[in-house]
């Protein structure tokens, strides 16, 4: 499989992939240093979400794919609750890049059939099987409809500024780690900055962080 990732990878526009588990979570990963595992991992418990809510209201949808201003998240499912999530420069173009996807989502189809057939089993996953039933519905009430829409709004884009579009994903997961921890008000929006802390690690950008957000945050 690694030789699957390393043809993947090396495709002109692909910046990185991996592959996740509903159950036993990531599987195999070829990305950029600066994409730490756990953030993946929020990453894929998101898309899988809305590959799994697209799939409620349009059966058989087996694609799910994400435009930002410089880059593309595709997820598949190869087979057996294995997602393929593939990120890729905008650039490089939707149609030049489905080809090379298409053909390596079979390669991995086929990879993982046979690792099965050799009763080669799966790596438990520490945690339960995820909630598919959780999209979040908490976080976007309150980045959409509520008095501090427009402060989360622009906290979001600040984030994007200093850790890229993959940050709206985390965004919206570190928001509803906020409101299980904490009563969401202006007053303890300082306790959601220091979590973003950990998910940006990197001094230097949190600070770059904290200086962009004061517009949104002062009172």
């Amino acid at each position: 499989m690694d030789k699957i990732f390393k043809k993947l990878v090396s495709t002109p526009g692909v910046i990185g992939a991996f592959i996740y588990h509903r159950e036993s979570g990531m599987q195999e990963k070829s990305m950029p240093a600066v994409f730490r595992e756990g953030n993946l991992v929020k990453i894929a418990k998101s898309l899988i979400r809305m590959l799994s809510a697209g799939n409620k209201g349009v059966p058989d949808i087996a694609e799910v794919s994400l435009y930002y201003e410089e880059s593309i998240v595709f997820i598949r499912e190869p087979v057996d609750q294995h997602y393929l999530i593939v990120f890729c420069v905008t650039a490089a173009g939707e149609d030049r890049l489905k080809r090379p996807i298409t053909k390596v989502r079979s390669d991995l189809r086929q990879a993982i059939k046979n690792r099965k057939k050799k009763n080669k089993p799966l790596p438990l996953a520490a945690k339960p099987e995820m909630d598919l039933s959780d999209t979040g519905g908490q976080a976007e009430v309150l980045m959409n409809s509520s008095p501090m829409s427009k402060s989360l709004q622009g906290m979001q884009a600040s984030l994007v500024k200093v850790m890229g579009p993959v940050a709206k994903i985390i965004f919206i997961d570190v928001l509803n780690d906020w409101i299980e921890s904490d009563q969401p008000s202006f007053d303890s929006i300082p306790a959601l900055v220091d979590m973003f802390a950990y998910e940006i690690n990197d001094n230097a950008k949190f600070k770059d962080y904290q200086g962009g957000i004061v517009p949104y945050i002062e009172r």
